[in-house]
């Protein structure tokens, strides 16, 4: 099975909303005053601007939709909501988010990007975010609309690596074309670090209203 990422377009958006992971839509609509699949398409797809959002693929049907909605000066939002089939392509959006996607958010003058999830998500378990270069900075109790509870994560320009921080390493961002600079802080290197269903898709009217980042959303929609 060959996994690729490519632009999100909205179709994509809409087959991978219809089908969302269970887990990523509780997460999503406890941020949503209207709780509708095709709603969540709509916002996360015109609420983020054109070359920020991406469809992970797996065998060309899609699989994982994720974005990055602009929220102030330099500061953005990261969305991401998937599938059942999110963990074949798991290492390839870690690889994606953690090089190509900062080099894009780089060029877009981003100096930090943050990520919501929801507490018990499996995103958290398996140290998704980390892996994908972003660090825990704070809980935040009582976000979600029911009394849900989120962690929220980011990585910022200069910021260090999660991983190599974990392997006694220290690596800062460098958006210039040198690239990224590695300072050692420890005793060694870290070494270690689709055909699609159109039956499944959802056959309703457009609405469009609001957009992602906007008060209705609350910020960030999904990280999923």
């Amino acid at each position: 099975m060959q996994a690729d990422i490519i632009p999100l377009c909205f179709r994509d958006a809409c087959y991978i909303a219809a089908n969302i992971r269970q887990q990523d839509w509780d997460e999503c609509r406890c941020q949503l005053y209207e709780e509708n699949k095709f709603a969540l398409a709509q916002l996360c797809f015109f609420g983020t601007e054109e070359g920020l959002r991406w469809c992970a693929r797996l065998d060309k049907q899609p699989v994982a939709a994720f974005g990055a909605v602009k929220s102030g000066p330099g500061q953005y939002q990261l969305w991401m909501w998937s599938t059942p089939k999110l963990r074949r392509v798991f290492p390839k959006l870690v690889k994606f988010l953690d090089g190509p996607y900062r080099e894009i958010m780089n060029g877009e003058g981003a100096r930090r990007v943050e990520i919501r999830s929801m507490d018990g998500h499996d995103f958290q378990e398996r140290g998704f975010f980390e892996r994908a270069g972003a660090i825990k900075v704070a809980s935040l109790p009582q976000f979600g609309k029911n009394g849900e509870s989120f962690t929220l994560y980011a990585w910022w320009k200069g910021m260090p690596d999660a991983k190599d921080i974990r392997s006694g390493y220290h690596r800062v961002r460098d958006t210039s074309d040198s690239g990224p600079v590695l300072a050692r802080m420890g005793h060694r290197q870290h070494s270690g670090y689709v055909s699609r269903d159109d039956s499944l898709m959802p056959k309703l009217p457009l609405n469009g209203r609001g957009s992602v980042g906007d008060a209705e959303t609350r910020g960030r929609v999904s990280n999923g």
